[in-house]
């Protein structure tokens, strides 16, 4: 950052550009303030930049969110965070699927199903399902689906994981639909 002041001006001056309200220009703020700051770690700077991703994903930018997704996931397996990557790779799944790559998507609904169990992270491992099964409806393969929202919501209302049932009960609505 030191060597390339001008450049962290200018985005900043073009972050400051957007207008108040947008859901990215937060994040994308916070990512500036923290990059002049020396006392910085990349994991505080990872999380602004997720915020960011997650921002674009809700704006329906998902090409891009993903690309952002796939880059916090490397950054945290690189500063050893493995929750975060889970985080990240999961929301790489759901954002690549909505932009129709179904291919990527579900290359990061497993990675995250990896790290999900590697950290016995059984709600985490569950929601992934969930996505996993919302790429095989979007694909019209509606009875693999239904048999991984089945197990799914079999699972999550015997660990007491409501939260994850919740999740899943919509999906398996459409596929009964």
């Amino acid at each position: 950052v030191d060597r390339d002041w001008t450049g962290l001006r200018t985005v900043t001056e073009a972050v400051s550009s957007l207008r108040e309200g947008m859901a990215y220009r937060r994040p994308l703020m916070k990512v500036g303030d923290q990059l002049r700051d020396s006392g910085t770690d990349w994991s505080a700077i990872n999380l602004s930049v997720f915020a960011y991703g997650k921002a674009l994903d809700l704006q329906g930018s998902w090409k891009l969110a993903a690309d952002v997704f796939g880059i916090v996931a490397d950054i945290a397996r690189a500063e050893r965070e493995p929750e975060l990557a889970m985080e990240a790779t999961t929301a790489l799944g759901g954002a690549a699927r909505r932009s129709g790559d179904w291919d990527r998507s579900a290359e990061g609904y497993a990675e995250a199903a990896h790290l999900a169990d590697a950290l016995g992270d059984k709600a985490s491992g569950l929601t992934v399902r969930v996505g996993t099964a919302n790429n095989q409806i979007a694909r019209g393969n509606l009875p693999a689906a239904q048999m991984i929202l089945d197990e799914v919501i079999s699972e999550a209302s015997r660990e007491g994981l409501d939260g994850v049932e919740a999740m899943a009960l919509p999906s398996r609505a459409s596929v009964a639909q």
